[in-house]
C-alpha cells in the first residue's frame, strides 16, 4: 500500500489500525488507529475493542503495520483492503489483534513518518 492509497482510505471515513496496548495480564486492552477528521486532520487515537468493531461496522478498519521505509499488511488475512466485519469471538480477534506491535516509541515514530508521507505535516 503506498501513502496515496492510505490517505484516500482515510479521507472516505476508513481508520488504519496500527499498534496495541496490552492489558496486565497480556490481554489486549486497546489498539492505536490513524483516523481523519475533518477539524483536526490526521491524528492518531486509541480505540477500546468495542469501539472498534463499532468503527469496522460503519467506515471500515484497515490493519497495517508501519515499517522503515513500507506500509505492510498485517497478516494475509485481510491483507490491504478495508474489514468491515470483525470476529464474533472475542478471544479470536485478540489472538489477531496479538500481530499488531505494541505502541512504544518505535511505532509513534514511524507513526509520525507516515503522517509526513501522507501530507500532514
Amino acid at each position: 500500500m503506498t501513502a496515496d492509497d492510505l490517505r484516500k482510505n482515510l479521507e472516505t471515513g476508513a481508520e488504519c489500525v496500527f499498534a496495541l496496548r496490552p492489558g496486565e495480564k497480556g490481554s489486549v486492552r486497546g489498539v492505536f488507529a490513524l483516523t481523519f477528521d475533518r477539524r483536526k486532520g490526521f491524528h492518531s487515537v486509541e480505540r477500546s475493542l468495542k469501539q472498534l468493531r463499532r468503527t469496522a461496522s460503519e467506515n471500515g478498519v484497515l490493519f497495517l503495520i508501519f515499517g522503515e521505509n513500507r506500509i505492510a499488511p498485517l497478516s494475509g488475512l485481510y491483507g490491504e483492503r478495508i474489514v468491515n466485519e470483525l470476529p464474533e469471538d472475542a478471544a479470536s480477534l485478540e489472538e489477531f489483534l496479538r500481530g499488531l506491535p505494541r505502541f512504544d516509541l518505535t511505532v509513534r515514530v514511524r507513526m509520525q513518518n507516515t503522517l509526513k508521507r501522507i501530507g500532514f505535516f
